[in-house]
């Protein structure tokens, strides 16, 4: 569904999965939304018409991380089979099937020129692959759990990963070398994002918490609570006034907050899996639905 904020009214449904959705992402310029399902299908939306684009098969088992290269010409998808596909979004057709995990492929994510593609996985390593030749550059090990969300830095030198011991590590994607170790949550971390100036991260973590860190310093700089359960997606905004402003969505789906402060409550079926692009959130749930919900500019904290 596509929901205007301003008139509280639904202007489009997607459908199409026949099972629960279990991850949403944006390409990078918003026109376009891939959805991952239990059904084990990847498919791709058109944003503005709500029409389906590509309905991307081949896995064996359901799909986990989902990413957009930057020119929104290739998608990564991470999968349960312990495998990562790249699509192409152009025709539809599978690229490469990148091998090597020992373990679920839970986070995904390709560089901004597009010639890298990171992996976490439940085998607790980061991997980086040449995303052009799907040849193997790195593997990145000190992660005691599950690896669960990866982030390149705007400028593709560093790597953040969101791990399930509680911590951040922030890598040299130069060496391969951890460049910090960020410790804090009391729960695991699901996720990470960079600020758009690569100054910044943030961390959301199953202690129902976000984190902004300034990366230098490697100091925490806010500490934003309210979520009922653990958080899974977390994303920063640069809006018209040049101030980052911070959305994300517990787990529950239950409240959309903006910088830590509570501004939208969702009703039981508007509940699942998220993603965000500037203000709009994209939401994918168990009954195989997408959701659109577009803030307007004058909504407030």
């Amino acid at each position: 569904m596509v929901w205007n904020t301003a008139t509280g009214q639904v202007e489009q449904t997607l459908k199409g999965h026949s099972s629960s959705v279990s991850s949403v992402a944006f390409s990078p310029d918003g026109s376009r939304l891939a959805s991952r399902s239990v059904d084990q299908t990847v498919r791709v939306w058109n944003v503005a018409t709500g029409q389906l684009e590509q309905t991307l098969k081949g896995y064996s088992s359901w799909v986990r991380g989902v990413a957009f290269s930057a020119d929104g010409s290739r998608l990564a998808s991470g999968s349960v089979d312990r495998t990562m596909r790249v699509w192409s979004t152009v025709t539809g057709q599978l690229e490469q099937t990148l091998k090597g995990h020992s373990g679920s492929v839970r986070g995904v994510a390709f560089s901004a020129d597009g010639s890298r593609l990171a992996s976490g996985s439940n085998d607790r390593t980061v991997r980086v692959w040449n995303a052009v030749t799907g040849q193997l550059k790195q593997t990145l090990k000190g992660h005691l759990g599950s690896v669960s969300s990866v982030a390149f830095s705007p400028d593709g030198s560093r790597l953040a990963s969101g791990s399930d011991d509680r911590t951040v590590r922030v890598w040299n994607t130069a060496t391969g070398r951890v460049k910090r170790t960020l410790k804090g949550h009391s729960d695991s971390v699901r996720s990470v994002a960079f600020s758009p100036d690569g100054s910044r991260l943030a961390s959301g973590s199953g202690d129902q918490t976000v984190w902004v860190w300034n990366i230098a310093a490697g100091q925490v700089m806010q500490t934003l609570k309210g979520h009922s359960s653990w958080v899974g997606s977390a994303a920063f905004w640069l809006d018209g006034s040049k101030s980052h402003s911070f959305y994300s969505v517990d787990r529950s789906m239950a409240w959309v907050t903006q910088n830590g402060s509570r501004i939208m409550y969702l009703p039981l079926d508007y509940r699942g899996v998220v993603a965000t692009d500037d203000s709009t959130l994209a939401i994918g749930a168990r009954n195989g639905r997408v959701t659109i919900i577009t803030f307007c500019s004058d909504v407030k904290t």
